[in-house]
């Protein structure tokens, strides 16, 4: 209608108040296109949320292995700090020197371990977007459902009230001997 002048939308707009069955004509129209958009508006977001679900498992899976990973590194280090320890006690030249190596070694896995909290972190927000996507995509479903119930009702309305009008059209036929 917007690019209807002033005339024309004043024509349209009596019509579809005087005469009842371009009303009716124009408001099935309308609906019935509605209704066809549903089904491929209700697949599209099935796959959305399929896909996010599978996104959403990938990155349980690397936190998984993020984990694991972690737990060897805790397990490296407690046996590395042991032997540093015992290094220690024995005081040698040569256990000294050990200690030196022990110590860089720590020191890179104490780097490798922060750099794998950060990327657990990271997993941890990606997962947490993730859920919140999957959540409004549960919702926008949970409201294509509700507007499918909506328009199915309003379709048997309309069903109901055409075999209504039929019935009436058969009743007058019959009493006007057609």
């Amino acid at each position: 209608m917007a690019t209807m002048d002033e005339g024309e939308k004043s024509r349209f707009l009596e019509t579809v108040r005087r005469v009842p069955g371009f009303r009716e004509d124009l408001r099935r129209e309308i609906l019935t296109g509605g209704l066809f958009e549903v089904p491929e508006r209700l697949e599209r977001l099935a796959a959305t949320v399929e896909d996010q679900g599978r996104q959403i498992d990938g990155v349980a899976g690397a936190v998984k292995v993020l984990s694991a990973t972690m737990g060897d590194f805790a397990e490296q280090i407690t046996t590395t700090m042991h032997e540093l320890m015992t290094l220690v006690r024995e005081g040698s030249t040569e256990l000294r020197g050990q200690l030196a190596d022990q110590g860089g070694q720590l020191a890179d896995q104490g780097r490798q371990l922060a750099d794998h909290g950060r990327q657990l972190a990271d997993h941890g927000r990606q997962l947490a977007d993730h859920g919140r996507q999957l959540a409004e995509l549960r919702r926008q479903l949970a409201d294509q459902g509700r507007e499918t119930a909506g328009l199915r009702g309003e379709v048997a309305r309309l069903v109901a009230r055409f075999d209504q009008l039929a019935a009436d059209v058969r009743e007058i036929k019959r009493r006007l001997g057609f």
